[in-house]
């Protein structure tokens, strides 16, 4: 299992909608994030950041939507319209602990979202 953190800085202008957006990639509107086991999304208007922790089922699953968000010119339009600066993204190999494993273990391999 690995944990993704993604950061977006939004305009300031822009700060509602980028969070919809958060929200709605977080829920899986698309259904596209097959392998992602939860989602949850945080909030600093005065710092102007948004950060989602992911935890997903491999690198490889990550990777796979990746490519599948990237295809096409929407995210650079997105990112040029609403952001001040690029999308960061760090992805982290999980420590198996008694609770990451039960939750890998109880989880199905879909998207669980709490925002």
């Amino acid at each position: 299992m690995i944990a993704v953190i993604t950061k977006y800085y939004p305009l300031r202008d822009k700060f509602d909608e980028v969070l919809d957006c958060a929200a709605a990639l977080a829920r899986d509107e698309s259904g596209r994030r097959v392998g992602c086991y939860e989602t949850r999304l945080f909030a600093a208007r005065e710092s102007g950041e948004i950060k989602s922790i992911s935890l997903w089922h491999s690198q490889q699953v990550f990777e796979d939507y990746l490519d599948a968000v990237v295809s096409g010119d929407d995210l650079m339009e997105f990112q040029s319209t609403y952001l001040r600066r690029e999308i960061d993204t760090q992805v982290y190999e999980t420590v198996d602990t008694e609770l990451s494993a039960s939750l890998a273990s109880d989880m199905a391999p879909e998207c669980r979202t709490g925002t």
